[in-house]
This record gives structure tokens, C-alpha cells and sequence, in this order.
């Protein structure tokens, strides 16, 4: 009877963990994931830059039924390389959509767009942008075309870049979803 009794524990905690493990995975791409980069300062290779590329049709249901107005772009790490200290300030090229950018850092100024310490060499901060996209314009095929740029805010030296750009592969060039159906 003891044997039994552990025999559907198990059970039951291996089910109830595959489902777990299941469900998770499920939730990540039912939401859809927005861009993602790292960057070292200073650049070193401009010419292998990889553009950030943000496919609203790629979107999962989730993130498509409450939340498809907002696409986020963000660093895993945007990393001091150099041997010197730098003062970060970071602007878009191209200011057509709104957007919110931001740095888990108590010396953050959203104002600015700034970080205002120095980051030290070594040291390496974590960066957000937040577009807000509007319906219309989220049903073209090309939403957003444009770049980040990462200053030193003192001497104004371009430290590193990252192209970005929004699209719907699901929309026709014109906007016309069912423009070229047969």
C-alpha cells in the first residue's frame, strides 16, 4: 500500500512538472519577444553591426490580444571595454514614434536620456526602449526605420550604434493586408 501511494506522488509531481515546464514555454511565445541586443563601448567592427529587427507578425496571441501597442528594445548589456570612464547619453535618428527609454540606475535621467555617473570600465548597464506604435501604423509594412546612437554626453564622441527597425510581414507594402490575394 506504501508503494502505491509514492508510485502516484511521483506521478502526479512529475505530471504536474512537465506541465509547469510546458506551460512556460508556451507562455514565452505566446507573448513574442521584442528585440534584443549587447554592445561594447567603444564599437570596434561598425561594418558587423546586426540590425534589431522587430516583427509585429511574429507577436504571440498574448501579447497581440493586450499589449500590441507597446514594443519594447532592449540591451542584455551594454558594456564599458575601454580603460576610460564614459558619461552615456542615447538618441534615435529617427523620432516618428514615441518612445520611452530607460536604465534600471538611480543616476538615470529619463528627461535627457542620460546616465548620469560615469560608467567605469568593466562595467556594464542594462537598456530599455519602449515604442508606442498605433494601430494604424502598426497595419503597414514598415513601421520604424532608424538607429540608436550612444554618446559620451561631455565630449559628444559616438561610442557605439544599433539600427532598429519595426515591421509587419503580414501587411502588404501599401498597408492592404489582402491587396494580392488570387
Amino acid at each position: 500500500m506504501q508503494k502505491g501511494r509514492k508510485l502516484a506522488i511521483t506521478t502526479i509531481v512529475f505530471t504536474l512538472s512537465l506541465g509547469l515546464v510546458i506551460g512556460a514555454g508556451y507562455y514565452k511565445s505566446s507573448i513574442g519577444d521584442g528585440g534584443s541586443f549587447n554592445l561594447n563601448l567603444p564599437q570596434k567592427d561598425t561594418g558587423k553591426v546586426k540590425t534589431v529587427t522587430v516583427n509585429l507578425d511574429e507577436q504571440g496571441l498574448l501579447k497581440k490580444l493586450f499589449q500590441p501597442d507597446l514594443i519594447e528594445v532592449r540591451s542584455h548589456a551594454i558594456t564599458n571595454k575601454s580603460n576610460k570612464d564614459y558619461n552615456l547619453q542615447f538618441e534615435l535618428t529617427d523620432n516618428s514614434l514615441p518612445v520611452r527609454m530607460s536604465v534600471k540606475d538611480d543616476a538615470w535621467d529619463e528627461k535627457n536620456n542620460t546616465l548620469n555617473r560615469p560608467l567605469k570600465p568593466g562595467q556594464k548597464v542594462n537598456f530599455n526602449m519602449y515604442f508606442d506604435v498605433s494601430k494604424e501604423l502598426s497595419n503597414t509594412s514598415e513601421i520604424y526605420d532608424g538607429r540608436l546612437n550612444v554618446l559620451d554626453y561631455t565630449t559628444k564622441e559616438q561610442l557605439g550604434y544599433v539600427p532598429i527597425k519595426i515591421v509587419n510581414t503580414n501587411m502588404a507594402s501599401d498597408g492592404n493586408k489582402d491587396c494580392c490575394a488570387p
